[in-house]
């Protein structure tokens, strides 16, 4: 990354990774935050409640492993660059 940075005509470029971390609400309560924060809510508008709840459901099984008490941790490595 720092040479394809360099080649695009920026100067002392320096790279860091880091892993940061994201508190969020208990999965039930999140996807739904997130889906009526995005385009994703007029399509989940025309669901019947049995689809709303097994997309729930896909969802909360799914995230049961970023789990730390109630609160869903997310913690990804990101790739820092500045020059």
């Amino acid at each position: 990354m720092q040479n394809l940075i360099e080649v695009s005509g920026f100067d002392e470029v320096r790279i860091k990774i880091e892993t940061l971390s994201f508190v969020f609400p208990p999965p039930r309560e999140f996807v739904w935050q997130y889906i009526y924060s995005t385009p994703l809510a007029n399509e989940v508008e025309h669901l019947y409640d049995t689809g709303r709840a097994a997309l729930e459901h896909e969802v909360v099984a799914g995230k049961q492993k970023l789990l730390k008490g109630d609160a869903l941790i997310v913690e990804p490595r990101v790739v820092i660059a500045t020059a």
